[in-house]
């Protein structure tokens, strides 16, 4: 979801620890994972590779078969982890595009997820609000602007076998 509205921004503030990032940003972008896995999903999913693609549907059955298998015979617990884990790679994307673009982006799991949940109607959707990133350009009177990113050393931060 993109969320551009200030009045919908001041209530996620509000279940955000209130965090102003929510409320500053232009946009806030909130990742959702489906709450529950279907085979309708995958069968979705499968359908847009097929039109994409324009390759015989039928040339994914076995790969098909064998996601929905997989998907299927996990807890409910490991299928909203996988799915949520799934969500990381969108806002990676999204991260990226925004440095390219020299655009601020802020990933947050600093929230209340069933707040969230409410607030939007993700319930309905079938959706669960998994991470949130607040996206705009950078203020001049940011007083955060000049201070130095708090990140490890390469060298405690990567393992290298060679």
């Amino acid at each position: 979801m993109i969320i551009e509205d200030s009045a919908i921004k001041d209530q996620l503030k509000a279940v955000s620890y209130g965090q102003s990032q929510i409320t500053d940003a232009s946009h806030l972008f909130v990742f959702c994972n489906y709450s529950k896995v279907t085979n309708d999903h995958i069968d979705a999913y499968f359908s847009l590779k097929y039109e994409i693609e324009q390759v015989d549907i039928s040339n994914f059955k076995g790969y098909a078969d064998f996601i929905k298998s997989d998907v299927m015979n996990r807890t409910l617990v490991e299928k909203n982890q996988w799915t949520s884990n799934q969500v990381y790679i969108t806002l990676g994307n999204l991260l990226n595009a925004c440095s390219e673009l020299k655009i601020d982006a802020c990933p947050m799991e600093g929230f209340d997820a069933e707040a969230y949940n409410k607030i939007l109607d993700l319930d309905k959707l079938g959706l669960n609000a998994a991470v949130v990133a607040p996206v705009g350009y950078r203020s001049e009177e940011d007083s955060s602007q000049h201070t130095c990113k708090v990140r490890k050393p390469i060298e405690s931060l990567f393992i290298e076998y060679k």
